[in-house]
């Protein structure tokens, strides 16, 4: 193998590539994307759907058919900080009970166990990690 042809191995290598530009953080734990299609798919002609989170998967959607449809399709990573201050306005208020949120307490000690139960955490399940 010529000099040239080793670079353009290197360099496609998505294994050696891909691992230094990969984000720090966790996707989120959708592996299907069809209740999002379901939803996309729902709209009227000009809707509009705004997602919050990521997949593990790509959404299977063709450009034609969202010109088609004129739909809108809006994506979030997390909110901004005006909708946390809303948030917390409102459960302040008490118009947000809080009662249906699950609360697993973990010691800094424990942080492995509370990082596997995080991971395991479904519906509305908050996990927490405490140093005291």
């Amino acid at each position: 193998m010529n000099g040239a042809q080793n670079g353009a191995r290197r360099r496609g290598d998505p294994s050696r590539r891909e691992r230094r530009r990969r984000p720090r953080f966790r996707h989120g734990h959708a592996t299907d994307p069809n209740a999002t299609l379901a939803a996309l798919r729902s709209l009227c002609r000009n809707g509009r759907v705004v997602l919050m989170g990521s997949m593990e998967v790509d959404l299977p959607i063709t450009y034609r058919e969202m010109l088609i449809n004129n739909w809108e399709l809006m994506g979030h990573f997390m909110y901004s900080g005006a909708d946390f201050r809303a948030l917390i306005a409102l459960v302040r208020s008490g118009q947000v009970p809080l009662d249906a949120i699950e609360l697993e307490h973990h010691p800094l000690e424990a942080l492995e166990t509370a990082i596997d139960a995080a991971e395991k955490a479904e519906g509305l399940t908050c996990v927490t990690v405490c140093t005291s």
